[in-house]
């Protein structure tokens, strides 16, 4: 799993990027139990300062662009406490990647009980 961070207009400190990487690799239990899965995912992380559109206090903008199992997902949160960004991109993540699992998980199972009930109607018989 390979995470990069990126930073605009905010210093990144170890305590930033500790936290970051984190809850980043915390991902890595939904990605499932394919080794070749996880090491091959790779998360770009931005954290973005952007105060100078607004009249009082800071607002940080955390963004993930992740590469998993040849899929891109963006993910993209605002608020006043950078770590409560990263914490929602995380939930938010975390969520997406499961909503595809389960889409991709039904859709196959819907094609092999298709499958089933094809090859019951060649045989002729009914049980």
């Amino acid at each position: 799993m390979k995470i990069t961070i990126h930073s605009k207009n905010l210093e990144i400190t170890p305590a930033i990027n500790d936290y970051i990487n984190k809850r980043i690799s915390h991902v890595e239990k939904f990605l499932g139990h394919n080794p070749d899965v996880v090491e091959a995912a790779e998360f770009s992380v931005d954290i973005e300062k952007t105060t100078n559109h607004h009249r009082e206090g800071e607002i940080f903008l955390t963004e993930v662009k992740a590469l998993v199992r040849g899929r891109n997902y963006l993910v993209k949160s605002q608020k006043e406490d950078l770590y409560q960004a990263i914490d929602e991109v995380k939930d938010e993540l975390v969520r997406v990647i499961e909503d595809n699992k389960e889409r991709r998980t039904s859709l196959i199972r819907r094609g092999g009980a298709k499958l089933k009930s094809m090859l019951r109607g060649l045989s002729g018989g009914s049980k």
